[in-house]
């Protein structure tokens, strides 16, 4: 079963008819488009560790990297946890409304999250201070921006962008690439319905390529999804996985060797089987992560941590959406948190 997809949330144009379906998206994007310390690298942990967030010691135990994420305590809000399931707390408290999708800077200082207020914005919030501040302005024909992620040299920020004009009550949207320092603005991909989008956009490595995957609808209802890459040099973009496969959140391994995705996205389909996969960007030798045959239990929204040995996401199962941990080229996953909802998790980098 399918979620309706309204394009990037835009709270300043809620009363747009676009019919929302929420099944599936609790303590995620709504279908639409204490101080902390510097990462190490995650510790080499063998793949056959019990998966028990509960386990004496923790096999993240004194790790002191964040994990950042989304959840839905009273509202949706961004919190950081360590590895081991502690010092969970919120940050992003200076920011306007509900917060969404954090993403690190590549220093590890700083997020840049989200904000669904009256405008939806995007923000930088300072992870030590708590100090907050716009990106850039969203005018029009700009209605909203979203799903942002830093570039590996700090210089740029890829996100979505929702503008005028609107077509079968759907705002347009397109891929963007905005300046922190300077707050200038370029779209670098074409203008087309925000259904078809580009989905959550990550960088590769070397900041040449962003991959992303796009939804094939049927009116509002998602029918299938790929996993697409897109240089930056060259405007080229290459679809790497057939709609049939319905690939969706993506990632890159830290050599830009392999491009790590899940299947039914969590954003889209409520109620299907979610596994972790690996391709090569040229869309060759793909191979399965993960082996989940019922949709009690997902893995979804995987990011490859910054030393590129482990792959944080979102693992789904009667306890709730937890973060999880699972080493980059397969094997047992580690539960960070016993229950709750925590959705797009995404491991700070060090300094």
């Amino acid at each position: 079963m399918s979620t309706a997809r309204p394009s990037p949330r835009v709270a300043a144009l809620a009363a747009v008819a676009v019919v929302l379906v929420a099944c599936g998206n609790v303590g995620v994007s709504p279908s639409a488009p204490a101080s902390a310390t510097r990462a190490r690298s995650a510790p080499e942990v063998e793949a056959t560790e019990s998966a028990s967030p509960s386990a004496s010691p923790h096999p993240f135990a004194g790790e002191d990297a964040w994990i950042a994420y989304q959840t839905n305590r009273g509202r949706e809000s961004i919190w950081l946890i360590h590895p081991d399931g502690t010092d969970d707390h919120e940050v992003g408290l200076a920011v306007p409304g509900e917060h969404h999708h954090p993403d690190w800077s590549p220093d590890g200082n700083q997020l840049v999250i989200s904000s669904y207020a009256a405008a939806e914005e995007l923000y930088a919030v300072d992870v030590a201070t708590e100090e907050a501040r716009v990106l850039w302005q969203c005018s029009a024909p700009c209605v909203g921006d979203d799903e942002a992620a830093w570039s590996p040299d700090g210089s740029r920020i890829v996100f979505v962008r929702a503008m005028e004009p609107f077509v079968n009550d759907a705002p347009s949207c397109a891929l963007m690439i905005g300046d922190p320092v300077t707050g200038g603005v370029e779209q670098v991909g074409e203008t087309r319905s925000c259904y078809d989008r580009e989905t959550f956009p990550h960088w590769s490595r070397d900041g040449s390529r962003v991959v992303y995957y796009r939804g094939v609808f049927e009116g509002e209802r998602a029918t299938g999804s790929a996993v697409y890459v897109f240089d930056l040099a060259t405007g080229q973009e290459t679809k790497l996985t057939d709609d049939a496969l319905v690939g969706g959140d993506a990632d890159w391994s830290a050599d830009d060797e392999w491009i790590v995705f899940s299947t039914y996205p969590l954003r889209d389909f409520c109620c299907e089987v979610s596994n972790l996969y690996r391709i090569r960007p040229d869309g060759s030798e793909l191979e399965q992560l993960t082996t989940h045959e019922t949709a009690a239990e997902r893995a979804t929204q995987p990011r490859v941590t910054p030393d590129g040995q482990w792959i944080v996401f979102t693992g789904v199962n009667a306890d709730g959406r937890l973060p999880m941990l699972m080493p980059a080229d397969g094997g047992e996953p580690i539960a960070v948190a016993p229950s709750g909802i925590y959705t797009h998790p995404a491991w700070q980098p060090g300094p």
